[in-house]
């Protein structure tokens, strides 16, 4: 499984915004050469962001970014692949055969499919 690619993005393209931990519905109001706009769906939130990059242009950790519903979607299952594989005590190390994003999620796959199931008087 490959991360989905943003494409040629259009006015009205629905996008989600991340600034830190935050994550708000928006949608694309204008596209130039370099950048689009952003408008947020609900509530406050306008941002400028580049297309190449995904994001606001700054040289900071801190900026935002906008993403793709799929795109979204598939860094939401990754996360939460890995959130499972920690809790199970598994780390996998970049330099694992188990790294790759298709091994990574079929491995989640044969812990969950294998894994013993805990009750109330188990714990």
């Amino acid at each position: 499984m490959i991360r989905p690619e943003l494409g040629k993005p259009k006015t009205g393209d629905p996008v989600h915004v991340r600034q830190g931990r935050e994550t708000t519905a928006a949608s694309i109001t204008a596209v130039g050469r370099v950048w689009v706009t952003i408008e947020a769906l609900h509530g406050r939130g306008k941002w400028r962001m580049r297309i190449d990059k995904q994001n606001e242009g700054y040289p900071s950790a801190y900026q935002g970014h906008f993403y793709t519903p799929a795109q979204f979607e598939y860094d939401e299952r990754m996360a939460e692949a890995r959130t499972f594989l920690l809790a199970q005590g598994v780390d996998v190390r970049p330099e694992s055969p188990w790294a790759g994003d298709d091994q990574l999620l079929a491995l989640v796959e044969l812990l969950r499919a294998n894994a013993p199931t805990v009750t109330a008087a188990d714990r």
